[in-house]
């Protein structure tokens, strides 16, 4: 009996050493780097909890970073896909700026550029700063700190006490070698851990620079063992093989040149199963195929369900994980910003900023901070902001600190058109930014082709406070030059060696409205001159007719703009409404072809009200659909004679190639039209434009038998003009085949390939 009894108490004593064998089993997930790919890590999150398999450490590279960052964070599998899945982390991981958040009172006026290189100018060195990255990382540093500052403050920065205790690797580049974080900045650690060179600026932790961890460790199980000791490992592989570096893709050559070939498995000896998701190739932060690849991480883990639930006996019901979840995410203080700091630039700098962003003595929460956080990186006077949140436990609140790295005080810009036509453009502009608790930024430009000549000084200040406003001034000279050319331009009297010349002083003092708009109120003092003949019928020996308009002009521009590009733009709007009041004094110069044979000069008065309306509305699948409308209304004169009197008419010019011609059918006094666009998307960069026009003419200008002008009568002419494009936007700029054309006109057809942008000055006319 007595040996009975004691082989009974053996029993029990296995059992419950067995129990609490089971009951103590410590799980421990891996995930490796992969980019885009490494959405599928999600679906295996997905997996394990619907089937009550506990995670009890994570830990990850690169994307694997963020996707174990998140859980480690308090988020479900579930809140991580429809993230993940969501247009705004696609635009995140792209480097693109929403719209609503693009600050239009900060753009400079519309230019040719093709591309900015600052320059930096010293005594002993003129040399550019190139970029250090293909995507901007703006969007990204602010919404790591929305996702994640939270939580590394609930853990008290101590990675340890995160939702599940949390490890990532960075490559150290300063110390060259690998960065475990196991404390600190949440959003920072998981920032360093995937910022894949060339891709993303690099950031710096304790003043040492860092990069993507899998330039030393795509899969970090060995940190995950040595940290933690779990009993079983479940990994999770989303990094393809690296293949042979192609000599066409900069990616697969960076990849072979700095990515460690890391054995992707379980270490012999260690209890654990390795998921292998099958994945197509996709670049690194391409996410439109995110939905798939969280998909196929789910089915990959489902397959091999039975055998981790073999080896792990604990379970972690939904409740329970809920109860824990919530508790841990109840313990995140709210983002309410106290203090914002300064780092990079000097006091007065410093001052500048905070004026931009700080309009408000009372705490604020950090998500309301964005409209005026892109109002700071839209200046163009940085080359790169990066935000630090960090809570202060005596305070209550968070400090924000910005850590700013000033532009090079000069910047050259180049560009231009290059056309089939006669009318290639050259462009260069450089650009001095000064920065103190005001700033100022002075530019000096110039346009260099047959067809026009300009060059423009401008200076801007801007006025950083609670309201900001600028003011601005503006010299200008510009020529245009009309000539006969095949097909390209017309051979009648008004195409045949007209030239224009607009010289003008402007003062402008301008107003943010919202975001996206800016009003205007502005002065100019000008002399508008034209120089032409009347006949094509012209001799060696004869001379132009000369006439000139000295002019001023007040008035008010309301203008919003979202359009997502500066020419063939396939998004967004602008409305631009322009309300203008002058008078001069014409002088007109009889040449030996015109009828008059005596100088004149008269005193004209005049207003103007323009109104234009450009819209994207409406897309359905690879289609967009827009219409552009403009209504124009002036009192400008009759001049002497009827050529220089249509030289000074508005002309509407709905697409690029109608800004260099001179189209005596699209020149009213006063006008109203409008017309459709349909786009059809072969890409991101390349569609096929159709666009039609319908032209009203108020009252048509005809031309007596003296060379005169009268006015016909009302709503008598109108016509249309239409053009198609093929156009690939490219990193430099538009690539067009364009096919016009323009009603009435002598040569109404012309075929154009055009590279660049046929963007001018504005006229301080019309």
């Amino acid at each position: 009996m007595r040996n009975l009894t004691y082989k009974a108490f053996m029993v029990f004593l296995l059992s419950l050493f067995s129990f609490s064998e089971v009951y103590a089993q410590k799980v421990a997930v891996v995930l490796s780097g992969g980019g885009a790919k490494g959405a599928c890590h999600v679906g295996l999150l997905k997996a394990l909890e619907e089937n009550d398999i506990p995670i009890d450490y994570i830990a990850g590279t690169s994307m694997g970073a963020i996707v174990a960052g998140l859980y480690a964070a308090g988020y479900s599998p579930e809140e991580m896909e429809v993230l993940m899945t969501s247009e705004e982390f696609k635009k995140w991981a792209k480097g693109v700026i929403d719209t609503e958040y693009m600050y239009y009172y900060k753009k400079d006026p519309n230019d040719p550029s093709w591309v900015s290189v600052p320059v930096e100018i010293s005594p002993k060195k003129f040399k550019p700063k190139l970029p250090t990255n293909l995507v901007s990382p703006y969007e990204m540093d602010f919404q790591f700190i929305r996702i994640f500052a939270d939580a590394g403050a609930a853990a008290n920065y101590n990675f340890d006490s995160l939702f599940v205790p949390f490890r990532c690797v960075a490559a150290d580049i300063t110390a060259n070698q690998p960065y475990i974080a196991r404390s600190g900045n949440l959003e920072n650690a998981i920032r360093a851990s995937m910022t894949f060179p060339l891709y993303f600026k690099p950031i710096t932790i304790d003043g040492h620079l860092m990069f993507d961890g899998g330039i030393f460790n795509n899969f970090p199980v060995d940190v995950v063992l040595e940290d933690f000791k779990p009993d079983y490992i479940i990994g999770s592989k989303a990094a393809g093989d690296y293949s042979i570096p192609n000599p066409d893709d900069i990616v697969s050559q960076i990849e072979g040149l700095v990515m460690n070939k890391v054995p992707y498995q379980i270490p012999e000896g260690v209890n654990g199963i390795m998921v292998a998701p099958q994945l197509i190739k996709v670049e690194v932060n391409d996410f439109s195929q995110a939905k798939a690849f969280i998909d196929s991480g789910y089915v990959a883990t489902t397959a091999l369900m039975d055998s981790i639930r073999r080896n792990i006996g604990r379970r972690e019901s939904k409740e329970e994980r809920i109860m824990k979840r919530q508790a841990f995410n109840n313990r995140k203080p709210d983002m309410f910003i106290d203090q914002v700091i300064v780092t990079g630039v000097n006091p007065a700098q410093a001052d500048y900023i905070r004026k931009l962003i700080v309009h408000q003595p009372r705490q604020r929460l950090f998500p309301e901070m964005k409209e005026d956080y892109y109002r700071l990186i839209t200046d163009s006077r940085f080359r790169s902001v990066f935000p630090r949140l960090k809570f202060n436990p005596e305070s209550g609140y968070y400090d924000l600190t910005l850590e700013v790295e000033r532009a090079t005080p000069f910047e050259l810009q180049f560009g231009g058109v290059i056309t089939s036509s006669p009318n290639t453009e050259g462009y260069l502009q450089g650009t001095y930014y000064l920065l103190g608790e005001n700033a100022l930024n002075i530019s000096l430009n110039g346009y260099f082709g047959r067809f026009y000549l300009g060059g423009r000084l401008r200076a801007r200040f801007d006025f950083p406070i609670k309201n900001p406003y600028f003011i601005e001034m503006d010299l200008v000279s510009s020529r245009y030059h009309y000539f006969p050319s095949g097909l390209i331009f017309l051979d009648d009297v008004l195409s045949s060696n007209l030239s224009r010349y607009d010289y003008n002083v402007t003062g402008i003092i301008g107003w943010p409205v919202t975001n996206k708009g800016v009003f205007k109120i502005n002065g100019i003092l000008g002399d508008w001159e034209t120089r032409y003949y009347h006949t094509n019928a012209v001799k060696r020996t004869d001379v132009q007719d000369k006439t000139s308009l000295e002019y001023f002009k007040l008035g008010a521009e309301l203008d919003f703009n979202t359009l997502n590009q500066r020419q063939y733009a396939t998004a967004g709007s602008r409305l631009d409404a322009c309300l203008n009041f002058g008078g001069g004094t014409e002088y007109h110069t009889p040449g030996t072809t015109s009828f008059a044979k005596q100088k004149a000069e008269f005193y004209h008065s005049f207003m103007d009200v323009k109104f234009t309306y450009d819209n994207y509305f409406a897309k359905s699948g690879p289609f967009t659909f827009g219409m552009l409308s403009e209504f124009v209304f002036t009192t400008l004169p009759r001049f002497r004679n009827y050529t220089s009197t249509m030289i000074l008419m508005p002309q509407f010019s709905p697409f690029p190639d109608a800004n260099v011609r001179f189209l005596e059918n699209l020149r009213s006094q006063s006008y109203l039209a409008g017309g459709l666009k349909i786009l059809y998307s072969f890409s991101d960069a390349i569609h096929l434009r159709i666009e039609g026009y319908y032209f009203q003419q108020f009252r048509k200008i005809f031309q007596n038998s003296k060379q005169g002008a009268y006015f016909g009568p009302w709503l008598s002419h109108h016509t249309y003009t239409t053009t198609s494009a093929l156009v690939a936007h490219t990193f430099l700029g538009p690539f067009s085949l364009n096919l016009n054309y323009f009603g009435g006109e002598t040569s109404p057809w012309s075929f154009t390939v055009n590279f660049g942008y046929y963007l001018f000055h504005k006229k301080g006319l019309n």
